[in-house]
């Protein structure tokens, strides 16, 4: 009797830790349901905060892609401080009509050359930028007897900037290697920014800018970016850049400026040197003359070379010694306006001139002939 006891009691016992057990099992899983829908709570309000966050971020980076769309544009930059970037006769002998013409053909040659290569950039705004020493380049040019055109430069520079607003031809003055300078800096600041869809480099005629392509050229999404504008002559060393190029023929000139023009000075007796001198000073003196009668070296004669006898310039000289000087050549159409709207404001344009004006005119006319005589 006392076992059959005994029995039912460890049963019971046992029955009831198998009851705790259950109990505890149940309490942990409830507990554990109770952190499970706090977390989908959470997991939910998160969701959405997340969801609306994205949609935001998703609208804000639609609106800066269009933004940046609207605002994008193709940069062209030209070392025009060079004989390989100075563009033909035709536009610069127009001078301000030809700037403008010049940069219209400039940015349509472009675009066509561009609408092969990168179409989805040739249709964007273009920004002409054109740096060169616009007093050396007029030098340059008189000296290799390109007059007219040296004389209508700054008219010529003046048209380019007058087309949309984003045309630029810029002076950088005298120093060595200014325009370098000012395009690298213009590249380096612009390679970068998303709006500069695309940039036109024109620049090739020596390896000035062959270290700062070789840099572009290891960032991959810079690489097709770039597009060379060659000219006429092309340094060695842009050969092996992996950019593409284009060539504009038609626009620019396709021979380079002589290194110099020699000027020859025939001999004349020393007794009439100073008469001379005095005799050449006056505003009509041609460039070469002004040239030799400043406070820099004096011209020497040329040795005399049997060789080339027949192929030397001469300043013709009379009897006594004096200089003589060829007739000038009548000045185009456009420089003789421009000259007289200087003079005389609207009314060389045509317009009417009152009475009053007419005699101010006439009175001045006559005043600079007497000066000039």
């Amino acid at each position: 009797m006392e076992v059959k006891e005994m029995q039912q009691r460890l049963e019971t016992i046992q029955q009831q830790d198998e009851d705790r057990k259950l109990s505890k099992t149940y309490c942990d899983t409830a507990n554990n349901l109770k952190d499970a829908v706090t977390d989908l709570s959470n997991a939910r309000v998160l969701s959405r905060a997340l969801r609306t966050t994205n949609e935001e971020l998703e609208f804000k980076l639609k609106e800066l892609q269009r933004s940046i769309n609207r605002s994008a544009f193709v940069l062209v930059l030209v070392d025009a401080d060079t004989d390989g970037y100075v563009f033909d006769d035709k536009y610069l002998l127009r001078g301000t009509d030809g700037g403008r013409e010049a940069a219209v053909v400039l940015k349509s040659q472009l675009q066509r050359e561009l609408r092969q290569t990168s179409p989805d950039v040739a249709e964007l705004p273009f920004i002409l930028k054109l740096y060169a020493n616009v007093d050396k380049l007029g030098e340059a040019m008189f000296r290799n007897r390109m007059h007219e055109a040296s004389n209508l430069l700054r008219d010529f520079c003046r048209g380019f900037c007058q087309t949309g607003g984003l045309s630029e031809f810029i002076d950088v003055g005298d120093g060595k290697d200014r325009a370098d300078h000012q395009i690298k800096g213009v590249l380096e600041h612009f390679k970068d920014n998303p709006c500069c869809k695309h940039i036109v480099l024109g620049g090739c005629h020596d390896n000035g800018y062959v270290c700062d392509l070789d840099i572009i050229k290891s960032e991959g999404s810079l690489r097709d970016r770039i597009t060379l504008l060659k000219s006429f002559q092309t340094g060695r060393q842009y050969s092996d850049l992996p950019f593409n190029s284009i060539h504009l023929p038609s626009l620019f000139r396709t021979e380079a400026f002589s290194v110099s023009v020699p000027l020859y000075v025939a001999h004349s007796p020393p007794e009439n040197t100073s008469r001379e001198r005095t005799g050449s000073t006056g505003p009509g003196m041609s460039y070469a003359a002004r040239a030799g009668s400043s406070d820099g070296p004096s011209v020497e004669p040329a040795p005399p070379s049997p060789t080339t006898s027949t192929n030397r310039r001469v300043i013709l000289v009379n009897a006594a010694g004096q200089r003589l000087d060829g007739f000038l050549r009548k000045p185009p159409q456009a420089a003789f306006t421009h000259y007289h709207v200087k003079l005389f404001g609207n009314f060389g344009r045509g317009a009417a001139v009152p009475k009053y004006k007419l005699f101010e005119m006439v009175l001045a006319s006559t005043t600079s002939g007497m000066l000039a005589g």
